[in-house]
């Protein structure tokens, strides 16, 4: 079986700031190698302090000017779109919101877009937990794909993306997230790097116990548990990634995060693809995130993929 998912309608909210090219990057290339048409959005701010943003030009209109801000960002998203994406097919939208998650969120639906392309998150692990910047609201929200874009130069100038380390388990999201991974590296003629990481937490395998291969009263080992991992995970490989070039790889860290993160600095792809549960409130606070951590701490651009329960 070959993934054949691609990204045709692509969403990219433009903020005006030091990662809008970066963004813009991203999403050229993503679709140059997908045909697929880019919107470049810009949620334009309701509240009057917001409006003083430079980027708006505040004293042509007098002060705060919603109706001001709006066409100035309409022509600044025209400009850019014929500066920066060539020959993609491309059309600008503005829309005015207090909240630009919730907009963004409003215009994916509309436009049933399948990847939504913005720059990674700056918050804190705590920030992060306890209210969450956009990127981890639309990871958390958002019904397609989201491509938290890298602002690291090495990955902002690239203009190819062939590497794919994709961290699965051997559930259903995994087998989504193995999909993504494929269909990105078959657009390149890429790789991908299937990894399962094993936390050394003793509890993880106790509830694990069939994942792994233990009976009722066999004691759990780390060193089984890789080698019954590994052989699943080549099994996994050959169903869901087919023809598609693959590797496989067991990683062991005390947790699933810092596993998955040990492996980008050893194997250095340009992408990661997970899956999250996208927790909001309690669960989020108490639980966190692994993608959100991955995605937060990594070097190079991670692809979310919430599923639904």
């Amino acid at each position: 079986m070959r993934p054949s998912r691609r990204f045709t309608k692509l969403l990219a909210p433009i903020s005006f700031s030091e990662t809008t090219d970066a963004v813009v990057n991203h999403v050229r290339r993503i679709a140059e190698v997908n045909e697929g048409e880019v919107v470049l959005l810009h949620v334009v701010p309701t509240q009057s302090y917001r409006l003083h943003r430079a980027i708006y030009r505040p004293e042509e209109a007098g002060g705060a000017d919603v109706e001001h801000a709006e066409k100035v960002s309409r022509e600044l998203l025209e400009e850019l779109g014929r500066k920066s994406l060539g020959r993609v097919t491309w059309r600008a939208l503005t829309v005015r919101a207090s909240n630009p998650a919730n907009a963004i969120l409003d215009v994916e639906r509309e436009l049933d877009s399948d990847l939504i392309v913005v720059s990674k998150s700056a918050s804190s692990e705590i920030a992060a937990r306890i209210q969450g910047g956009l990127h981890e609201k639309l990871i958390r929200s958002s019904p397609c794909a989201v491509w938290g874009a890298s602002t690291r130069p090495e990955y902002a100038a690239q203009e190819s993306v062939k590497n794919v380390l994709a961290p699965v388990g051997f559930d259903r999201p995994s087998v989504a997230v193995t999909h993504l991974a494929g269909s990105i590296a078959e657009a390149q003629r890429g790789r991908v790097r299937l990894l399962h990481a094993i936390p050394t937490e003793p509890s993880y395998l106790e509830v694990r116990r069939d994942t792994y291969g233990f009976d009722n009263v066999e004691p759990v080992s780390i060193g089984k548990a890789q080698k019954v991992a590994q052989q699943r995970l080549e099994r996994f490989a050959a169903e869901h990634l087919g023809e598609i070039p693959h590797e496989t790889a067991v990683a062991v860290g005390y947790d699933r995060a810092t596993a998955i993160l040990e492996e980008e600095k050893a194997w250095k792809p340009d992408v990661i693809t997970m899956a999250t549960a996208g927790f909001t409130g309690f669960f989020q606070l108490v639980l966190g995130s692994t993608a959100e951590t991955v995605a937060r701490k990594s070097l190079c651009s991670v692809v979310t993929l919430r599923m639904r329960s």
